[in-house]
């Protein structure tokens, strides 16, 4: 069985991903595995991970960033939450207020909605 557990910052994946590891009996993977750069080059990431899976059977993949290209998962369960929860757990880690809004961005397909919203965020910097 493959498992890919992916989504925003702060909801929950990793303490799953955990949990079902010892519930299913299967190893699980986070992104920290692959790398530790914040900026992450995502063709070198596909090209590890592809290595990594080459000959395993089971495996729980998980991280934010494993929602950017295609694996081989059985199953992909995306995780999210609304803007209110996250503002708080994000309070709680102590990240940045703009980060809150990136992610809130990032959820919005609205292209125009999504300009609207950069336009008020850049004007608040100024």
């Amino acid at each position: 069985m493959r498992i890919l557990i992916t989504g925003v910052p702060g909801t929950g994946k990793t303490t799953i991903a955990k949990e079902l590891s010892k519930e299913l009996k299967i190893q699980v993977y986070n992104i920290k595995k692959f790398t530790k750069a914040k900026n992450v080059n995502i063709t070198s990431l596909k090209q590890r991970t592809k290595k990594e899976f080459k000959d395993k059977k089971d495996w729980i993949l998980e991280g934010h960033i494993f929602c950017e290209y295609k694996t081989n998962a059985n199953f992909v369960f995306l995780f999210d939450l609304s803007e209110i929860k996250l503002r708080e757990i994000y309070k709680k880690r102590k990240y940045l207020p703009v980060k809150i809004e990136v992610y809130k961005l990032e959820t919005s397909k609205d292209i125009k909605k999504n300009i609207k919203e950069i336009k008020r965020i850049l004007q608040k910097e100024k």
